[in-house]
């Protein structure tokens, strides 16, 4: 390796950012100092170098240049810092690709009738927003908790401005109306008013009122009153219970607790917001690197940009520039911050619990990691492919009739999805129903896109039988493209005639010149890997045809069939496997599916026959 010493002797004592490059001179480290002299001989100069740097162990052997700019201060090397590894993604630095994509609640309290939305990116309005929450199912399951609680509209501005009659959700007593007129600005304020004491944890008071509404309703034989009251007492402690853990000590602080095995580093997160710990929010990494620069960049790349930061912050050991680090988060904040490392007492025993739950993420990814190399191996092994397929890609269409028809392609590496590689497509080439001609259509388009620019997968698993499978090695073959793997997913016997058995418990792999295989057991790893593939295909070309046809104006068949809600009608179209095949299906058979029934089958089969 070329010799980066020569270049230590242009870099000043100056407070700055460095940029560690390779041989191709690619950026794969950036780091900050309060002096860019010491901090940049610290890794060449043995003399100056310190044993626990991960640098001296992983980094410095792929490094042959450094640059460096310098700045008045090391508040601004720490922006600085933050702005080149968002840009340059260097891959030994912490990305923390979600830091600024954590949701929070909405009430615009300007609109008479206001609804509570989730939003990524909280403005600077007069609205009052919840969070931010811990993940999209956390704050979920408190906006479904609150609409099963407090009726309130969620519809859009648009169709709350045009909706002409009550919805199916007034007539179930979910929404109050606001929209045709059926209550006042006055009453619809009391219902926002316990809807945002919900929000913020006052649900005590709630349940009391509710469980003597449901006495008196017992006690009057209104078993149905009954049954609602419980129900929604239910769901409001089941928003409770993540608030067991108080210390009033820790009002507003978050616990960060790390562990590392190798090449793999975890940090988790224990949030307390007014006493109470109301979260765990792990973050794994694969990243070689010590403690101190785990913790560093973990403390920056964390705030940086999220909407609450609390009081403090504790951690379990001292990091570079702690004092600099401190300041640049209460910049951030606005207000008083302080970093802690505490020795003892219920803080250390709080981080210790923060660390071991870190830990348990790093046995969950090294597990999932396991059982993925083992599929992966025994897919090649089994059906005889070219190589172990590390990145698959599934490929699915989505159409009622041939309107608005497109299709998605989705991306899988290792066995997790890289979102940031999804693919939709507006069919253009084929009019009406041909499924067959849209895979090869959008197998042509994604295939000559990788050809041209590099990243091809080692798999492409296609949804359908040994038709569809023919059609994507057309493409294939037309493109001249031979390094790639191709199988077909199709559902079995007894999923499409709708029986009552485990989700896709039979769908058979298609391989080419060999047809339907049994050569990868139903429920084994390999089997269970290629259908979470196939279900995140179907799953995102189905959301992108339903916004085609909202933007068309077009509308499912479904959709006006009375009693029959969004999740029911996902379970009826999952079931079949989508529209054109349960268009195929008896009332009978339509029936089978969980939670339909004789009445409501009779409603679906009509409304697509009609």
């Amino acid at each position: 390796m070329t010799s980066a010493k020569p270049f230590l002797d242009n870099i000043p004592e100056a407070p700055g950012v460095y940029m560690m490059k390779n041989g191709e001179g690619l950026v794969v480290y950036v780091g900050k100092a309060l002096s860019l002299k010491k901090r940049v001989r610290s890794y060449f100069v043995p003399s100056c170098r310190q044993e626990s740097r991960l640098a001296e162990r992983h980094l410095i052997d792929l490094v042959e240049d450094v640059s460096y700019i310098a700045t008045r201060n090391e508040t601004e090397a720490f922006i600085l810092e933050n702005n080149l590894i968002k840009k340059l993604k260097p891959r030994y630095n912490i990305r923390l690709k979600d830091d600024k994509t954590y949701l929070s609640l909405r009430v615009d309290t300007s609109h008479p009738f206001p609804a509570i939305v989730p939003v990524r990116r909280p403005g600077r309005d007069h609205a009052v927003y919840f969070g931010p929450y811990s993940s999209s199912g956390a704050l979920r399951t408190s906006l479904r908790v609150i609409r099963r609680v407090v009726p309130l509209r969620d519809c859009s501005e648009r169709e709350f401005k045009s909706r002409q009659r009550p919805c199916l959700k007034h007539q179930i007593g979910r929404c109050p109306g606001p929209c045709v007129g059926k209550i006042s600005k006055k009453s619809y304020s009391g219902l926002l008013k316990k809807a945002i004491g919900i929000l913020r944890g006052d649900v005590e008071d709630l349940i009391h009122k509710l469980e003597e509404e449901m006495a008196r309703a017992s006690a009057a034989m209104e078993f149905e009153e009954a049954a609602r009251a419980r129900n929604r007492i239910n769901a409001l402690k089941s928003i409770a219970r993540p608030q067991r853990v108080e210390n009033i000590r820790f009002y507003d602080a978050d616990f960060m607790g790390a562990c590392i095995r190798g090449r793999l580093a975890a940090v988790a997160v224990l949030s307390f917001r007014e006493g109470k710990l109301i979260s765990k929010r792990p973050f794994t990494f694969d990243l070689a690197i010590d403690a101190r620069e785990l913790i560093s960049q973990f403390l920056l790349r964390y705030y940086d940009g999220i909407r609450y930061i609390p009081e403090a912050a504790y951690v379990p050991i001292e990091v570079p520039e702690m004092d600099a680090v401190e300041a640049r988060i209460k910049s951030l904040r606005g207000a008083a911050f302080r970093l802690k490392v505490p020795k003892r007492g219920d803080a250390a025993k709080l981080l210790e619990m923060a660390r071991e739950n870190a830990g348990f993420s790093l046995d969950t990814l090294l597990k999932e990691r396991k059982n993925t190399e083992k599929a992966q191996m025994l897919l090649k092994v089994s059906l005889g492919l070219k190589r172990v397929p590390a990145s698959i890609e599934g490929v699915d269409i989505s159409t009622m009739g041939g309107a608005e028809a497109v299709g998605a392609v989705v991306r899988f590496e290792e066995g997790r999805a890289v979102r940031s590689m999804y693919r939709k497509y507006r069919i253009k080439s084929v009019e009406g129903m041909d499924d067959y001609a849209m895979i090869r259509e959008v197998v042509l388009r994604r295939l000559k896109r990788g050809a041209d620019e590099g990243g091809l997968p080692d798999l492409i698993l296609v949804d359908g039988g040994i038709g569809q499978l023919n059609c994507a090695l057309e493409a294939a073959h037309e493109l001249d493209v031979t390094g790639v793997d191709f199988l077909g997913i199709q559902k079995g016997e007894t999923r499409a005639r709708a029986v009552c058995v485990k989700e896709g418990s039979d769908d058979m792999i298609v391989a080419p010149s060999v047809g339907a295989t049994d050569k990868v057991p139903a429920g084994s790893l390999s089997m269970h890997l290629l259908q979470r593939v196939r279900d995140e295909a179907h799953r995102f070309a189905i959301s992108y045809h339903r916004k085609r046809m909202q933007k068309a104006g077009i509308s499912s068949p479904l959709d006006s069939v009375n009693g029959l809600g969004r999740q029911k009608k996902q379970r009826v179209l999952s079931r079949f496997g989508g529209l054109r095949e349960l268009m195929g299906a008896s009332r009978e058979e339509i029936s089978m599916v969980p939670g339909v029934g004789a009445v409501l089958a009779d409603r679906i089969y009509r409304s697509l026959h009609r």
